[in-house]
């Protein structure tokens, strides 16, 4: 078990137990803009410094805050909230899944990072799940130690 697999079936879980929609990985991500989030992630059994990036556009983010806080009209603040949010339900999880495995780490407080375009990709690793008619990303970064 690695902090991939790891985050891969946190984000699974997210998806299906949470918010109830079926998910399904897939190869590219969006070419919208996408609300970002980060929270850092230290560990992995390595001792490696990892940062998590949540980036979900506009329409499933609303969809999201519409299944998770029942508000239809979220505006761009609820929108910034919840991005976060969502980063920190994923790795949060992740860090359980991991600690079931015999993997730890430490998590941050997630930061929201803006509204960006195109997702970066200079990542270590990024995966990338169908919501809807949309597409969201988790890029992963080890950070310099």
């Amino acid at each position: 078990m690695t902090f991939k697999t790891s985050l891969q079936e946190a984000a699974a879980y997210f998806v299906h137990d949470v918010l109830s929609e079926n998910i399904e990985e897939v190869a590219s991500t969006t070419r919208k803009r996408a609300y970002a989030a980060s929270i850092e992630a230290n560990g992995d059994g390595q001792r490696q410094k990892w940062i998590v990036s949540a980036f979900i556009a506009k329409p499933s983010l609303k969809k999201m805050a519409l299944t998770f806080l029942n508000d239809p009209e979220a505006d761009n603040e609820t929108l910034s909230d919840l991005i976060k949010e969502i980063a920190n339900i994923i790795v949060g999880r992740t860090k359980v899944i991991a600690a079931e495995k015999g993997l730890g780490f430490d998590i941050s407080t997630p930061s929201f990072v803006g509204v960006a375009k195109p997702i970066p990709s200079d990542s270590d690793f990024q995966l990338h799940f169908k919501f809807g008619s949309d597409i969201w990303t988790i890029a992963v970064k080890k950070a310099a130690q």
